[in-house]
């Protein structure tokens, strides 16, 4: 989990090498981080950012109970912003 200075928020991130890719590792790794940041932080949203065309990680995102707020610019690059809450999280995260 990623604290962003000056903004009162958390992000999820992840990177995985090519040859661990289409596995599950990212899906366990949110399903299973995720609930834990909830439990521990008491937070209400976690967040996470996406390039345009990363749809593997939408698809992780999605299917753990994350769902799509926006876009956001950042460096000059349009990312997509996602956003779940402990709710969601505890129903499709499982």
């Amino acid at each position: 989990m990623l604290y962003l200075s000056g903004e009162d928020n958390f992000h999820l991130g992840y990177a995985l090498m090519p040859n661990a890719w289409g596995k599950g590792f990212a899906t366990e790794l949110v399903k299973a981080g995720a609930p834990y940041f909830f439990e521990q932080t008491g937070k209400h949203e976690l967040f996470a950012i996406t390039s345009s065309g990363n749809t593997a990680s939408q698809q992780v995102l999605l299917k753990s109970g994350f769902h799509r707020k926006g876009d956001v610019i950042q460096s000059g690059e349009t990312l997509d912003l996602f956003v779940a809450n402990g709710e969601s999280v505890a129903i499709y995260g499982k």
